[in-house]
């Protein structure tokens, strides 16, 4: 069975925050719908669209595309 990496953040994050890559960080398993590791470029220096715990994965709806 494989399992999938997601993308995480490191610490507390508010809604609005630029995301950096000290800030992300790739866990297993991935709940569906969740960033995948090679998507990280794609996200860096974007904002947070809502609040996000320590841990919580990433997805598309939690990023705002300015």
């Amino acid at each position: 069975m494989l399992q999938r990496r997601a993308l995480c953040v490191t610490k507390p994050l508010v809604k609005g925050c630029v995301l950096s890559r000290d800030m992300i960080y790739a866990l297993r398993p991935a709940p569906y719908g969740t960033l995948q590791p090679y998507e990280i470029e794609d996200i860096i220096g974007k904002k947070l669209g809502r609040d996000l715990a320590e841990g919580e994965s990433l997805k598309w709806s939690d990023v705002i595309d300015d």
